[in-house]
């Protein structure tokens, strides 16, 4: 049913709701158009034209609709609770929302004719794919320094392979920016190193982006990524795949490299557990318990860590759940063991997720943490033995796999709180070294592109300034009176002297404080140091920005989506990892724009202080290459008019 409502000034006919009654006609009634040649003396008030910016509370009854709609919508479609938490579902119930005040005049309009078709979706998925894909090759145009993390994936469903590539640098302020180049279905016709290379390479291309002598690739360590990118770029050994590999082997490896992994009791202890989990989950017994058992993955992080941690949760718990003959095994397990092992890697689930931070520079933790983790597998006499074999071999392994590379020992000096090397001082010297070896490579570099200048776009001849030529006297009288020009080209007598005064400067910063806020302090003084900073810190630690690229694309290549494209895969996760942060540098433009234009702008008051300047100063122009300042009397900004200015130049 339909309530309507006429006026009888103008017999216009408008729709109401009975929740509100008629009120609407007050806003029709002041705005008829015969009403307002009656009344002459009434004028609209403010919130006629404008909303309210106050913030109303929403009724209860109102929040409850939403609220059954939700459910409804969540059981009917089979979504996810934290459907109506993610920014996509906020963004779209907001703009139908806004759309919906600005037809809330209008008579009863059907949802449905404001939804697109699914197929339209999917084609606007393709443009708005492109557009933001042109973004980021701008983006990416103004980057000179950044690191590559380049990881495979093979998707179970349908078997393809799929390369991941992400993108890392530091701004002018040393923040931190990652983003996705794409989820690429590879398509050579082997995996060997040449293949990958040139595959990545490619891809590389499209965003003029190349992996040069001075450009650092994060790849995990198997031998093939090894030879793939171990030159002429530098790779950099994922740090957790390190730390992973030597955990697994200690839990599951008999044997490695022809050598026994002594690892007995903890192994045996894990294959009971793993025997045990999965039979709880299989049996569909986890009901019983009040937490669910947790299955090992390789794949995983401390995999071993977390299963035997959920197991030691719910140990006392499963004595009710298990039949005779898995209560055989669940009695052999020494929960004392247990217990020591669950401690002793507690810390290392730590350091894998300091060193999974996408968000701020890690690179820098790396040599420390190995080292605290080394310290931590000190044999003592109260050890459990099963402990004793677990720190043999991840000692010897770590010391001996997990190989520190420059860039570590670069990044950890040049972090304020950590230049003392106060966890192991002999690594201090072998850090100095390379930064100063850096400082002379970069200060050669500096002085050799200095050195070099062409005179001007009409001429191929190439000037070279010698550092230790003197300059010669001028022949005119005027320029002798005057100092000589220095030579600003000369390096300096102690090109170390920058590292000296930052090794010698005592700085309050604790382990939590920002590091950026010391060096963006410090700029002026050690610009050199700066410079490394900024090129060595974008490198990050690990590779899971392509790892948690790859779990999103399992979630979106689900057993429902099983014919979704390869090409529309790579670029659904596009979107996904960057529309929000690429919509960000969208208002960051805009807000410069926007005040660029009003600097731009002249008030009246300025704009007659300026023609009376330049009224007064026409007659003392002497170069007939300046230019004369006018107004525009539209736009009341400043513009140049080259030709009115050389005939007035010329009449002078």
């Amino acid at each position: 049913k339909q309530n309507f409502v006429s006026c009888d000034t103008c017999k216009d006919i408008l729709h109401h709701k009975s929740i509100d009654g008629t009120s609407s006609m007050m806003k029709h009634f002041r705005s008829c158009e015969k009403n307002s040649i009656n009344n002459n003396n009434e004028s609209l008030t403010i919130n006629e034209y404008f909303s309210s910016l106050k913030t109303r509370s929403v009724p209860t009854r109102s929040k409850k609709k939403v609220l059954n709609a939700t459910v409804e919508l969540v059981a009917m479609d089979n979504r996810a609770f934290e459907l109506v938490g993610g920014n996509g579902f906020i963004n779209l119930a907001q703009t139908i929302f806004d759309v919906g005040q600005e037809l809330s005049k209008s008579q009863n309009i059907n949802v449905s004719d404001l939804l697109p078709h699914p197929t339209t979706v999917s084609r606007n998925i393709d443009r708005l794919f492109i557009s933001r894909k042109s973004q980021l090759i701008s983006l990416c145009q103004n980057i000179k320094s950044y690191a590559i993390v380049v990881d495979f994936w093979t998707e179970s469903h349908s078997g393809v392979s799929f390369c991941g590539i992400s993108f890392h640098f530091l701004n002018e302020e040393l923040q931190l920016y990652a983003f996705i180049l794409g989820c690429y279905p590879y398509d050579r016709d082997n995996q060997s190193s040449s293949q990958i290379r040139q595959f990545v390479d490619a891809k590389l291309l499209e965003f003029d982006l190349s992996l040069e002598n001075s450009k650092f690739v994060v790849t995990d360590n198997e031998n093939k990524m090894k030879s793939c990118f171990k030159e002429p770029c530098i790779r950099i050994g994922c740090s957790i795949h390190y730390l992973n590999k030597q955990l697994e082997h200690c839990f599951t490896s008999v044997t490695l490299e022809k050598i026994s992994v002594n690892c007995d009791l903890v192994q045996e202890m894990f294959d009971y557990i793993r025997k045990i989990v999965s039979h709880v989950r299989r049996t569909h017994k986890q009901s019983k318990l009040p937490r669910k058992l947790q299955s090992y993955s390789y794949t995983r992080f401390n995999g071993a860590f977390l299963t035997m941690n959920v197991f030691l949760t719910v140990f006392d718990d499963l004595v009710g759940v298990l039949d005779r003959t898995f209560l055989d095994d669940y009695m052999l397990i020494d929960k004392d063991l247990l217990e020591h092992v669950c401690s002793f890697l507690g810390p290392f689930e730590e350091v894998i997720n300091e060193l999974s931070c996408d968000k701020k520079p890690t690179i820098y933790k790396v040599l420390p943490l190995r080292q605290c983790l080394i310290n931590r597998c000190t044999i003592h006499q109260d050890d459990h033995d099963g402990i004793r074999q677990i720190k043999t071999f991840l000692s010897h392994r770590f010391q001996e796999v997990w190989v520190m590379q420059d860039i570590h020992y670069i990044t950890t000096i040049l972090h304020p709180f950590l230049k003392n090397f106060d966890f192991n001082p002999s690594l201090q010297d072998k850090a100095i070294n390379l930064v100063k070896n850096e400082i002379t490579k970069r200060q050669s570099s500096t002085s050799t592109t200095s050195c070099t200048m062409t005179a001007t776009t009409t001429t191929t001849t190439v000037t070279t300034v010698d550092l230790n030529t003197q300059p010669k006297p001028s022949a005119s009288l005027l320029l002798q009176c005057f100092d000589l020009p220095k030579n600003d080209l000369k390096t300096s007598s102690k090109p170390y002297q920058e590292f000296d005064e930052y090794m010698k400067l005592n700085v309050q910063i604790n382990e939590t404080d920002d590091f950026s806020l010391f060096w963006l302090t410090h700029k002026s003084k050690f610009p050199t140091l700066f410079s490394i900073v900024q090129d060595y810190y974008a490198v990050p630690a690990a590779n899971t920005t392509i790892e948690r690229l790859f779990s999103s694309a399992k979630n979106t290549v689900t057993d429902k989506r099983t014919s979704l494209g390869t090409e529309k895969i790579n670029k659904l996760l596009f979107l996904q990892k960057h529309l929000t942060q690429l919509k960000q540098f969208d208002k960051k433009i805009d807000n410069v724009a926007s005040t660029t234009d009003t600097k731009r702008k002249v008030t009246p008051h300025d704009k007659n202080s300026t023609e009376i300047s330049s009224h007064n100063q026409e007659q003392f122009r002497t170069s007939t290459t300046a230019k004369k300042l006018k107004i525009d009397q539209d736009d009341d900004i400043f513009i140049c008019d080259d030709d009115q200015d050389d005939k007035e130049n010329d009449d002078f």
